[in-house]
């Protein structure tokens, strides 16, 4: 960790999609709790800035890109990868 400069790991380019983001293989899906909310979000990258470590992540239903300090999570948690069956529905 960088204390008072920026850096930025970027994740694999399968979290970048939205829905079909996440099924694609290697696609780290990330559930975390902030304020007693729960997300479960593909990520895309972590990084640092000033003393804070970022994580950013999309939902995969809308593809909105979240960002969220570590130091203000409650829990985290990288998820086993995902095996998604086709769906009946378009994503």
């Amino acid at each position: 960790m960088l204390v008072g400069g920026n850096s930025r790991v970027p994740l694999p380019e399968s979290g970048r999609a939205g829905c079909a983001g996440a099924r694609r293989a290697g696609a780290s899906r990330v559930a975390l709790k902030r304020r007693g909310t729960e997300y479960v979000v593909v990520a895309e990258r972590l990084e640092t800035s000033g003393r804070d470590d970022v994580l950013a992540g999309r939902l995969p239903m809308t593809g909105e890109l979240l960002t969220f300090r570590l130091h203000d999570l409650e829990s985290f948690a990288v998820l086993p990868e995902h095996r998604h069956l086709p769906c009946s529905h378009a994503c």
